[in-house]
């Protein structure tokens, strides 16, 4: 068998038959569906029984997370290569057979995922509309790489990766942070090489309440803690000896910036739109940004706006992303 199909379930019955009928559907038919219930309280574990066909394998968590559940199901999995699913998203019928015809084309990509589509419009869910209009531009191996330390550059539900990768260098972590980005930084430190399919090929729902808005693993302090200490090793070993700058400064960049500091990476100062005499650090107007100046920036500022102007003020400058600046916001 090639395909294990995972999906963590939990209190999801009125979204899951749907999320299940999408993968029974798939044109590519030769897989196995791993659905973990990680004890639900309502009537998804019956909407599951009563689903005929011998492809599913339900198992049971005791409500430990999803983590948890999807090691649950990683260790039960037969296939070759593991497909994520969600139990209130929609794969698209030609999701399975384009993954697996990618992966089996391209041996040098561990993990392959796809754009997708927000299914949310509602005013609130916004941001996140925003986050996917970002990650949908992520497609190489290089632009998954140098983009790692923003946000997790692929939607969880459409990763597509060889089982022999969580055997290699672990699966998901159950510690209080959020697992799917700090696995993709665990896999991408050790060599692991990501891609993403042009196409659209999952329908990704964006409820109120989802875990990543409510969950304490998911809160902003716990993404940049895991940063830091991805970024630490990383930097210690390509770019120790330089002066390391932080662009953005305020409360917010300097919380962000603190769990830096914390495991000992040193910051030399901050770059602003003005020098600041008063401030008790080191302050830099943005022009003393030269190339050449064997500095290296990283960026904390948040808004869309200012990352795509500074972006630019790198570009005219011929400044390489992972060479010279990382976005960290």
């Amino acid at each position: 068998m090639l395909v294990s199909v995972l999906m963590p379930v939990k209190d999801a019955a009125d979204t899951v038959h749907r999320a299940v009928d999408s993968i029974l559907q798939q044109t590519y038919p030769d897989f196995e569906l791993i659905i973990v219930d990680d004890h639900s309280t309502d009537t998804t574990v019956a909407k599951l029984s009563a689903v005929a066909d011998t492809r599913i394998k339900l198992l049971h968590n005791r409500g430990s997370g999803i983590a948890a559940a999807l090691n649950t199901g990683l260790a039960q999995a037969r296939g070759r290569f593991i497909a994520r699913m969600d139990a209130d998203d929609y794969a698209l019928p030609q999701r399975l057979a384009r993954q697996l015809h990618y992966a089996l084309a391209h041996p040098e990509i561990g993990v392959v995922s796809c754009r997708v589509q927000h299914l949310s419009r509602h005013p609130k869910q916004q941001g996140y509309a925003h986050y996917i209009a970002r990650i949908n531009t992520i497609l190489s191996p290089q632009e998954h790489y140098t983009s790692r330390f923003i946000d997790a550059p692929l939607a969880h539900p459409t990763a597509f990766f060889r089982a022999s990768l969580a055997a290699a260098y672990g699966g998901y972590s159950t510690a209080c942070l959020p697992e799917d980005f700090e696995l993709w930084l665990r896999w991408l430190e050790n060599g692991v090489r990501f891609a993403k399919l042009p196409e659209v090929l999952l329908h990704w729902a964006d409820p109120p309440g989802r875990a990543s808005r409510t969950h304490a693993h998911y809160r902003e302090e716990n993404f940049y803690r895991v940063k830091a200490g991805y970024f630490k090793r990383w930097w210690q070993q390509h770019h120790r000896q330089r002066q390391l700058w932080v662009w953005g400064y305020g409360k917010a960049v300097f919380a962000k910036v603190a769990p830096l500091l914390a495991a000992g990476v040193p910051v030399a100062g901050y770059i602003d739109l003005q020098e600041r005499p008063g401030s008790s650090r080191q302050v830099r107007h943005y022009t003393f940004v030269r190339a050449g100046d064997h500095h290296f920036y990283l960026v904390y500022i948040g808004d869309r706006e200012g990352k795509t102007a500074i972006a630019d003020f790198f570009a005219q400058r011929a400044m390489q992303a992972g060479a010279d600046y990382l976005f960290m916001a």
